[in-house]
């Protein structure tokens, strides 16, 4: 019964702390930063193209880029000044214009000034926009080749150009040949930008219900430095170790659920289960970590570093992993990583 009434009365103190308010507070207001990233109206990347004359090759082309569906949206403009006065006006991020004798020009070798490009000052996604319209270049390019290939060495007996076009477009999809198959990708920047502002929300949680364990266990140690418990047992100090670091750490888990669950990033029980259980996590290691650092000054010299770390060694931002792989061994040091990769 004691026991139930100091657990009781941790949890009073605990909420007239003033850190531990701000803690609670900073919740719902990562939830509105994240919804109001989620709301904004934001449209697709726009890239404007153009076939400069009637060639069969730039038109199919230009017709085989609209269709495309995925980050990039690809229109066609209407003339080639309407698409500089796209671009320039920031309608577009930027336009190619496709001239007339591009099969010819690659047949005889060349390779520089085929299309040109038309890029505003502000774009910083040409790079990217160049990779597609390329890739959808050379598989038209490829077809060209095929069907002059097929009609000029007479390997097929009254050859159908529709048949040709047909079987090369089938055996494109139909992994005969190779695929990519890319699991979990955007269909839209909206999507990018959302996917990655909800891993952003997720880790802040993650670090957030660690520090409410710092607090917690900052007190302790304070109070322990004090001699505040010296009249305690060994089972007794222990358990008033738990009743510091339960309240803070229980608070913050409720706070975070309600953020992720509200702001629709996480759902189901699977969701519940791994946050209690990275909650059950921030225990221990805030337990272990008083075993073996005992006094406040080291702890409180210490917490610094370890949350810096946490933000740039677990993927809340960025995943370091992806670009260094021979720092994965030090993510598994800090606790957010454990959350944000189950």
């Amino acid at each position: 019964m004691r026991c139930l009434l100091y657990m009781f009365l941790n949890f009073k103190r605990c909420l007239k702390r003033p850190a531990m308010l701000v803690l609670l507070l900073l919740f719902p207001l990562f939830s509105l930063i994240y919804q109001r990233l989620g709301t904004d109206r934001e449209q697709g990347l726009l890239v404007y193209v153009y076939a400069g004359s009637e060639d069969s090759f730039c038109t199919s082309l230009t017709q085989k880029l609209t269709q495309r569906t995925g980050v990039v949206t690809f229109a066609q403009a209407d003339s080639e000044e309407a698409l500089y006065h796209a671009v320039m006006t920031g309608e577009a991020e930027c336009g190619y214009v496709f001239h007339s004798g591009l099969v010819d020009a690659l047949n005889a070798g060349n390779k520089q000034n085929l299309i040109d490009l038309v890029i505003s000052s502000e774009t910083t996604l040409a790079d990217v926009t160049n990779e597609i319209v390329y890739a959808e270049l050379f598989e038209e390019y490829s077809l060209a080749i095929l069907t002059d290939y097929l009609l000029a060495d007479g390997v097929l007996e009254n050859p159908s150009l529709s048949e040709i076009e047909s079987l090369y477009r089938e055996n494109m999809v139909n992994g005969s040949t190779f695929a990519f198959d890319y699991t979990g990708s955007y269909s839209t920047y909206h999507g990018i930008r959302s996917g990655l502002s909800s891993q952003v929300l997720k880790g802040l949680c993650s670090i957030l219900v660690l520090l409410s364990g710092f607090l917690g266990l900052l007190n302790y140690s304070g109070n322990a430095d004090a001699q505040i418990y010296c009249a305690v047992t060994k089972t007794g100090r222990k358990f008033l170790l738990f009743a510091e670091l339960f309240p803070p750490v229980l608070l913050t888990t409720l706070a975070a659920i309600f953020s992720l669950f509200f702001s629709g990033i996480s759902s189901g029980g699977a969701a519940l289960l791994r946050l209690i259980g990275y909650a059950l996590l921030v225990i221990l290691f805030c337990s272990l970590l008083y075993v073996i650092l005992r006094k406040k000054a080291i702890i409180l010299f210490l917490i610094p570093f370890y949350l810096l770390g946490c933000l740039i060694f677990t993927p809340v931002f960025i995943d370091i992993a992806t670009f260094v792989p021979a720092l994965r061994p030090v993510c598994f040091i800090f606790l957010p990583y454990y959350f944000l990769v189950s």
